[in-house]
């Protein structure tokens, strides 16, 4: 893909993943507090990324000791 491209496309969604949280505060109704929505992913999803993140520490250790 050409990086212009690539640029504007990244622009553009940026733009667009902005405007998804911000619909609450401008009085568009959407049904979901998209904020609280987002709060509570990152809160449940935060013991899965510790455990990902140990896989990983033991992963290249265990990689380490077998060189």
């Amino acid at each position: 893909m050409n990086a212009v491209l690539e640029i504007l496309v990244g622009i553009v969604l940026v733009i667009a993943g902005i405007a998804w949280y911000g619909l609450n505060y401008l009085g568009i109704n959407i049904g979901v507090n998209t904020l609280e929505a987002l709060i509570m992913v990152v809160a449940g999803s935060v013991g899965i990324v510790i455990i990902f993140i140990g896989l990983l520490f033991l992963l290249i250790g265990i990689s380490d000791l077998k060189e």
